[in-house]
C-alpha cells in the first residue's frame, strides 16, 4: 500500500527555498554519504 500525499522535501532544499512555511527545521534528518546514488524518479 502506499502512502497519500507527495514526500516531503528535505531539509537542505528547504534552507535553500527559504523555509517559506516558517516551521522548525529538522535537525535531525540523516544526510546521505558522499557518493551514493540520487533516486531516478518516473516522469511518469
Amino acid at each position: 500500500m502506499t502512502m497519500a500525499g507527495r514526500k516531503p522535501k528535505p531539509t537542505a532544499v528547504k534552507k535553500l527555498e527559504g523555509n517559506l512555511g516558517k516551521r522548525k527545521l529538522n535537525v535531525k534528518e540523516p544526510v546521505p554519504a558522499k557518493g551514493m546514488q540520487r533516486e531516478k524518479r518516473s516522469t511518469h
